[in-house]
């Protein structure tokens, strides 16, 4: 298990988290809760903990059930209305040489992130995504997050790196970027 994370406040006073992981082959699972969650992973229970993550081969247990996990997915660990969720999102990666990004929405009510020099995403409700999107390198990246049309609960800037798949990853109270580069 891994815990790999610098902490700084956001805009709004949001916690912020920012992770860098190496491949994704085998796939990863993330907790974005504030929760311990008892998974198995490859036939091995463990006990992941807040902003930890794990490289799982082969499946991923959670609430009674195995998962058959992918490469291409990007598995996270959802506190949904107090309850553990386990949730996949599509892992995109980047052409050579450029950048992709993907917001997921893992607070409570609807979500709105907007570039702070570009347009606004379309809005997500909780547990959902936007489709990942092809950034160029090297890229000043500004997102604002707002739970209305007013109140903007964080930001995020980072810029873009060569070959990176970021994900920012909103769950109300942190506001996690993770980075995921191809292994070598």
């Amino acid at each position: 298990m891994n815990k790999t994370y610098t902490t700084e406040e956001g805009g709004g006073g949001m916690r912020t988290e920012a992770l860098r992981i190496a491949g994704t082959n085998p796939a990863i699972v993330f907790n974005a809760s504030e929760k311990n969650a008892s998974i198995t992973v490859d036939k091995r229970k463990y006990n992941l903990q807040p902003a930890e993550w794990m490289h799982i081969k082969e499946t991923i247990g959670f609430s009674g059930s195995n998962i058959a996990v992918s490469a291409d997915c990007f598995y996270c660990m959802l506190d949904q209305d107090g309850d553990l969720e386990l949730w996949s999102y599509p892992l995109k990666r980047p052409p050579k040489e450029e950048a992709s990004l993907q917001i997921i929405h893992g607070g409570t009510g609807r979500l709105t992130a907007k570039a702070r020099y570009g347009d606004t995403f379309p809005s997500l409700n909780p547990g959902s995504s936007t489709s990942p999107i092809t950034l160029f390198v090297p890229m000043d990246v500004v997102i604002d997050f707002y739970e209305s049309t007013e109140h903007r609960k964080g930001t995020y800037h980072y810029v873009t790196k060569e070959n990176q798949a970021g994900m920012l990853l909103y769950t109300g109270s942190c506001l996690y970027f993770i980075e995921i580069f191809p292994s070598h």
